[in-house]
């Protein structure tokens, strides 16, 4: 698939102009300003909606190029979820990581004020300093 859109210079349509294949992999998918990988996808899904001709009688014919470019996106756009949420889950993670150490933390200092003052004296003493 991408080695055909290479061959042929496939470009994606957008706000800003034609996008080329190494570029399209920088768009963000989600922006403000217009310029994303969903209004770019809209954009082609649209074109393929209106070259469509439909008949009932005679079968129905499909842009190859717009249905390349729209496979190209939907795999951009899935790989980009897929990083978005594994950065999230890992971003949860360390928050949970830090809510256990300082559980943790807690637990210890309260061991270590449950001590009497001789099992602390020979707990320093046998520290190396």
């Amino acid at each position: 698939m991408y080695k055909k859109a290479l061959l042929i210079g496939l470009t994606f349509p957008s706000s800003r102009g034609s996008v080329n294949l190494l570029d399209i992999n920088q768009v963000p998918l989600r922006s403000n300003n217009g310029f994303n990988l969903d209004k770019i996808a809209q954009g082609v899904a649209d074109c393929m909606e209106k070259e469509t001709k439909h008949s009932f009688v005679e079968p129905v014919t499909v842009n190859n190029l717009n249905q390349l470019r729209l496979d190209i996106l939907k795999v951009i756009i899935t790989d980009k979820l897929a990083a978005e949420a594994t950065t999230k889950r890992k971003a949860e993670n360390r928050i949970n990581r830090d809510k256990l150490l300082e559980a943790l933390a807690a637990k210890d200092d309260k061991a270590m004020k449950g001590k009497s003052r001789k099992q602390l004296l020979k707990e320093l003493d046998a520290l190396e300093v």
